[in-house]
């Protein structure tokens, strides 16, 4: 069978890198389906599997354009993130958006950010990630513990994301609960390829540079737990990807929060959580963070303007070390640090005679869209997946074509699961393709010798 569509100098054969969208009536077929994709792309480690990446580590990534690493959940594929959800929202608006604010209401959740990033600068493992050259993610961290802020949560990992989907948020304990009643209930899986959020033409090939951000390993434990990353979304609302729904039941939901502890995995406490809450509350603000605010988040008023709003409108204006959680001392042991560094991988390439000790996003970038062509296997006859292996004619050119911001499928109204026609009307999902691609594609290994 092929799936080519014909175009006067190209054939273009629409694909499926991840499952294409339905409905599907247990949770375990969603994942089995999730990681059978996962290994396809991962085709290189079926030829090397010495080199498969051990999980629970996190790769050093050099940041092109930057000085500085990303700290990389380890994958077989670093493709695709997830987001799990126990319901369905048209809108999925991050939380600083999630009630109409006023701008002045907005600049206000920027100065908490600001005031949460100072506390986490006293600490001494952050001062070593930074001398290090980690990136330290300052949003992504405020994010994990419960400011608001313009980001959605999403990670590398299936088993997270369905957490989430299956286990409820109690607000009043700060935790998560599985569910308690004996019924099927519905849950939601997005899936984002990492690559489509880039449009820097001078950068083909970036990724984690806009729109999504790696978090990773961060001088604090959630987002590393969580395999985390941070899907700028904005006040829209609107994720590109692909949406599944999938029924689970109490024993389902029960099983997750089990593997993860009861949750405290990927919930757990350190030492800042109690001060988080107190910013996210807090009407006293030091100059300070208004000052790092407007110089990060909005430049359009004045320190002193902004610090004039803020006194007008109720809040206390002092410095940094009055604050209650200020020149506190965070040490940090040497055996600490060692620890940390114990989680941290990378991989040595070679170009031009010369020996780097991290791959770059550019090259991870590269790297996922030969994934995505060897991985990919054709679509359901008659499902538009939004991308494309591409061949020329008469040319040996070869490439993909893909929707940079696909919209997904939307469940309907009554019964709240996607309804795909291609599966409804009885259409096959190909575990095979149409096309052949070039073994000269193929990314070759090259030594390099110890110094």
């Amino acid at each position: 069978m092929t799936n080519a569509l014909q175009d006067k100098d190209m054939n273009l054969y629409p694909i499926c890198v991840v499952p294409p969208e339905r409905h599907y009536d247990s949770c375990k077929e969603l994942v089995d389906d999730i990681r059978w994709f996962e290994q396809s792309r991962a085709h290189f480690y079926q030829d090397y599997p010495q080199f498969k990446p051990k999980a629970g580590l996190f790769e050093k990534v050099r940041v092109d354009d930057k000085k500085g690493y990303i700290l990389l959940p380890t994958s077989l594929d670093y493709g695709v993130l997830y987001r799990g959800q126990g319901s369905y929202h048209g809108r999925c608006l991050p939380t600083l958006y999630r009630q109409a604010l006023t701008d002045d209401e907005l600049f206000v959740e920027r100065v908490r950010i600001a005031e949460f990033r100072l506390f986490l600068e006293q600490f001494e493992v952050t001062q070593r990630f930074e001398q290090s050259h980690y990136l330290v993610d300052y949003v992504g961290l405020a994010q994990h513990y419960g400011l608001k802020t313009d980001v959605l949560d999403v990670t590398n990992n299936i088993d997270v994301a369905m957490f989430f989907a299956m286990c409820d948020y109690d607000k009043h304990t700060d935790s998560y609960k599985p569910k308690q009643e004996d019924k099927t209930y519905i849950g939601y899986l997005y899936a984002v390829l990492a690559n489509e959020n880039n449009n820097d033409a001078r950068n083909p090939f970036g990724v984690y540079s806009e729109k999504l951000n790696v978090i990773g390993l961060q001088p604090f434990k959630r987002p590393g737990r969580q395999n985390g990353f941070a899907y700028h979304i904005g006040s829209e609302g609107k994720i590109s990807g692909y949406l599944y729904s999938f029924n689970y039941t109490k024993d389902d939901s029960v099983g997750i929060f089990n593997h993860f502890h009861g949750g405290e995995y990927l919930w757990c406490k350190d030492d800042i959580v109690d001060v988080a809450k107190d910013i996210a509350k807090n009407t006293t603000f030091s100059s300070e963070a208004v000052r790092l605010a407007t110089k990060l988040f909005d430049a359009t008023l004045s320190v002193n303007k902004r610090i004039k709003i803020l006194r007008q409108a109720g809040y206390t204006l002092v410095s940094q070390r009055k604050q209650p959680w200020a020149s506190i001392k965070h040490p940090l042991t040497d055996d600490q640090w060692l620890d940390i560094q114990s989680e941290i991988v990378s991989r040595q390439y070679r170009t031009e005679g010369k020996v780097y000790s991290a791959v770059s996003t550019q090259q991870i970038g590269q790297e996922l869209m030969f994934n995505y062509m060897y991985g990919g296997v054709d679509a359901p006859e008659g499902y538009d997946s939004g991308i494309c292996y591409m061949e020329e004619k008469h040319r040996p050119v070869f490439g993909l074509q893909s929707s940079m911001h696909r919209d997904p499928m939307s469940p309907a109204d009554d019964d709240r699961q996607i309804h795909a026609e291609w599966f409804e009307k009885g259409k096959p999902a190909p575990r095979t393709r149409s096309f052949h691609v070039p073994e000269a594609l193929k990314p070759r290994l090259v030594k390099v010798p110890r110094k």
